[in-house]
């Protein structure tokens, strides 16, 4: 199955990423300026900066749910040191 991986060229620095077999992706890759890619493991994607406003209300607002079903459920004992 053909999926895009991220390569990182050895001669320029450029990470670049190219549509590819999945049991070739380790194999490397030839960028344009002639210079070959390493296979590199591409950092996550978030939709949202935990920095936003909008994050920091969701979180907030998941904080208080949290804390009210702890009030009214317990801990259920997963949190107790023994």
């Amino acid at each position: 199955m053909n999926r895009i991986y991220e390569y990182k060229c050895r001669e320029c620095g450029e990470i670049f990423d190219a549509l590819m077999d999945e049991e070739y992706r380790t194999m490397g890759r030839q960028h344009s300026c002639g210079g070959w890619g390493d296979y590199i493991i591409s950092r996550p994607y978030f939709k949202e900066s935990i920095d936003s406003d909008a994050w920091k209300k969701k979180r907030e607002s998941h904080m208080k749910m949290e804390k009210k079903n702890q009030k009214e459920h317990g801990d259920y004992g997963c949190m107790r040191h023994v």
